[in-house]
């Protein structure tokens, strides 16, 4: 049970700031510096009080593993445009650039799924394997969730082996 107390004291809020731990979404923005870009991620991980980061990452047609929450950019469905495409004119950036900042907080990766959890879930798979690094993964399409599950059980078997 959750007891409010209408008194608090300078002690009580201290107290409160010191134990208080969070996750920045899709990273700290600006006028200058959009969500889920490279410099956002960077901006939130130096931020003392955090515990890390969230952000979206989203696959390419020629399968590059990029940070975006939106299915579109500039009109072009992110899954149906190749990454050289998409760069062009956006600040969009690709998973293993932020997996390459140095940090031992918490990535929190929300994985946007379009019908390719399986691709999508060995590509990436593949990608985290390369880092020693404090990943939690989330998604809302249980499908991709049950595969990397089934990834991981099996690669943590034919270790043992």
């Amino acid at each position: 049970m959750i007891k409010c107390y209408h008194k608090i004291n300078f002690f009580s809020i201290y107290f409160i700031k010191l134990i208080m731990k969070y996750i920045i979404h899709r990273g700290i923005t600006s006028k200058n510096i959009k969500e889920n870009s490279y410099h956002s991620i960077k901006k939130a991980l130096k931020d003392k009080e955090s515990m890390g980061v969230e952000f979206d990452i989203r696959l390419t047609k020629d399968k590059k593993i990029v940070l975006s929450h939106n299915s579109l950019i500039s009109l072009n469905v992110i899954e149906e445009t190749p990454y050289s495409d998409l760069i062009k004119n956006n600040y969009l950036t690709t998973l293993d650039k932020i997996l390459d900042i140095d940090t031992n907080k918490i990535f929190l990766i929300d994985i946007k799924t379009n019908n390719n959890y399986k691709v999508f879930g060995d590509i990436l798979m593949n990608t985290l394997n390369n880092y020693n690094k404090n990943l939690y993964l989330a998604s809302f399409d249980k499908n991709i969730i049950k595969y990397i599950k089934k990834f991981l059980f099996v690669n943590r078997k034919s270790k043992k082996n």
